[in-house]
């Protein structure tokens, strides 16, 4: 059963176990056997579903409700469920906002008295580990520490993004600053820092793209699950930040890249045309870290011409 007095606390936990969750993350919170809110954290986005089974139908009041507010009706693929994708960032607005939305439909459209009457299964999809929401005062309290921490990690790759432009007196504009969530869960001496690409178009007489990966303090890594290129029969694959393979699926995948370029027709002409040039040189990446006590590394990452496949590329639409 859900540990929370009212719903204000319920909703303060939800966020702030969105603020620290991770990657493949799933919560179901369940009023009867087949009457439920689910969700999956995603790597950008989060999708949550709400139970419409014929065994215990929602009123034709509850849909217009859910309609009315944007839901997608139940389909063909996920069933007898009600569907919303919530693109994530790790913004502290962005996890209240969620979590007053799944507030909403658990207290005034099914009409729940209180929060105690949900039952909670939180677990991870992938690695199977079961996890508690942080609805209690001091499981709550340290998750706040740990969303701080996250988003102050944020911060430090913002400041070194800037210190490095100057530096190298780059002629150089931000794309997009695509953000993933956490591949992994807070302990006690880390706090599982989301994961950051920033894509830069730089001009001058060498343009090209610029793709870095921040690293934070603990040294480690993101990743992400990709189709192989050159293409194979078989499943995707995981590929490491700053790797052809990964670059080549964030400039042809990646939502938020793909956002940006809508936004500024005449920088996306620019870069489609950098890129009709197929030369392998006009997508670079690197790795920039950076570590407790604030200093600056940067690796370059070199990419295989095979594998970034440049005259092949197509930018995400």
């Amino acid at each position: 059963m859900v540990d929370a007095p009212n719903w204000e606390r319920f909703a303060q936990g939800v966020a702030a176990g969105i603020a620290r969750g991770c990657v493949d993350d799933a919560v179901i919170l369940a009023w009867s056997e087949r009457g439920f809110v689910q969700y999956m954290q995603e790597a950008g986005s989060i999708t949550v579903q709400v139970s419409d089974p014929d065994v215990a139908p929602l009123s034709e009041q509850q849909r217009h409700t859910l309609a009315s507010d944007g839901w997608d009706p139940p389909g063909s693929d996920f069933g007898p469920l009600w569907t919303r994708e919530v693109r994530w960032r790790p913004d502290p607005v962005l996890f209240d906002e969620f979590a007053q939305m799944i507030t909403v439909v658990l207290r005034d459209v099914i009409a729940l008295p209180s929060p105690a009457q949900l039952r909670v299964e939180a677990f991870n999809v992938i690695g199977g580990e079961r996890f508690e929401l942080p609805f209690t005062g001091v499981e709550y309290d340290k998750a706040v520490l740990d969303a701080q921490l996250r988003l102050a990690d944020l911060r430090l790759h913002e400041s070194a993004a800037a210190f490095l432009i100057g530096r190298q007196g780059l002629d150089a504009q931000t794309v997009a600053v695509v953000a993933r969530a956490a591949g992994r869960r807070p302990t006690r001496t880390d706090a599982g820092e989301y994961f950051v690409d920033r894509v830069l178009y730089v001009d001058g007489d060498d343009p090209h793209l610029l793709v870095w990966s921040h690293v934070g303090p603990s040294g480690r890594t993101g990743s992400r699950l990709v189709p192989p290129h050159p293409p194979v029969d078989g499943p995707f694959i995981r590929a490491e930040q700053g790797s052809a393979v990964y670059v080549r699926d964030l400039l042809q995948r990646n939502k938020s890249f793909a956002a940006a370029l809508r936004a500024n027709p005449a920088l996306h002409e620019r870069v489609r045309a950098l890129l009709g040039t197929g030369r392998a040189d006009v997508v670079r990446a690197a790795c920039v870290g950076v570590d407790s006590t604030g200093a600056v590394t940067v690796t370059a990452m070199k990419l295989a011409p095979h594998e970034i496949d440049v005259p092949t590329l197509r930018l995400a639409a």
